[in-house]
């Protein structure tokens, strides 16, 4: 590479947001030089192909059996089991690698799995244990996150045929059922955005197609996941348009939940199908 080539640092700049020196976990140690070193080849002769909107995490904020087997009651979680010295410490070294103005842009909220707290009507999500909405909200000041990559593991379980976090699917696809169940998700939105967790991004249901019954998951097909994101993903756009609309989380357009989007643009044509791997997502631009 020649010298007046760009750097890796402005061209890592420029497509992740900083967000890649939040990789190193040890704050002033080896992060100028992993940023600096390496064999890499810029092209400039290939038309973009897909834009990287910055790097994620997950972050465990309530507990979950081993081997992802059931919804334990005892709190395990991060950043609550943290002393106020380790959460300062994990902000600035972890998330935000320890830049000074920011770190990873996005936190994947799983809902329904570690954030499932709920209100009396079992339809609408809370934080489940005191506090857990509040320590979100001040990770992500503190570490200088854009906003939450909001998707369901399950709807609240007033929702599903089970009543429960656990396997099965929507107890009714009624028109009316599905307008209120867009309601209640726009609603879990507001509830978020007002104790200071802004939202980012937002899927309808986290690996859609599988049968799961072990931890929280809601399986559709393709005609039921249309006829849900249909009625859900307007009201989303409506009350939150800034926020970008996901779907589907496993299979993207080349699967059948995809297929059928695909085929319908409207009501929401903004929404693009992605797919997370680890603990990145990537999509393409809006």
């Amino acid at each position: 590479m020649t010298s007046h080539s760009p750097s890796r640092r402005t061209v890592l700049g420029g497509i992740a947001a900083g967000a890649a020196a939040a990789i190193s976990p040890f704050a002033g140690a080896s992060t100028a030089h992993a940023a600096t070193s390496g064999t890499y080849v810029i092209r400039y002769d290939k038309a973009r192909q897909q834009t990287i909107l910055g790097l994620g995490f997950e972050i465990q904020s309530d507990s979950i059996g081993s081997d992802n087997n059931g919804l334990p009651d005892a709190v395990t979680a991060v950043p609550y089991d943290l002393t106020e010295s380790e959460r300062t410490r994990f902000y600035q070294q972890m998330l935000k690698g320890g830049r000074s103005d920011r770190g990873f842009r996005y936190c994947r909220l799983a809902m329904g799995l570690y954030y499932r707290g709920l209100d009396p009507t079992r339809k609408l999500m809370r934080g489940r244990y005191p506090g857990q909405t509040e320590l979100l909200a001040d990770m992500i000041s503190q570490a200088g996150i854009e906003g939450t990559s909001v998707e369901y593991w399950s709807p609240a379980p007033g929702w599903k045929s089970t009543d429960s976090f656990l396997g099965g699917r929507l107890a009714s696809f009624a028109p009316a059922d599905l307008d209120a169940l867009g309601d209640a998700m726009v609603a879990d939105l507001d509830h978020l955005t007002a104790n200071g967790i802004p939202v980012s991004m937002w899927g309808l249901q986290n690996e859609p197609r599988h049968d799961i019954s072990r931890y929280s998951h809601c399986q559709y097909n393709a005609t039921e996941y249309l006829a849900a994101f249909k009625a859900v993903a307007p009201k989303i756009r409506a009350k939150h348009p800034d926020v970008m609309i996901t779907a589907d989380s496993i299979g993207g357009w080349s699967e059948a939940i995809g297929q059928a989007l695909s085929k319908t643009r409207r009501p929401c044509p903004t929404s693009t199908p992605g797919r997370t791997t680890g603990s990145a997502r990537t999509a393409t631009s809006r």
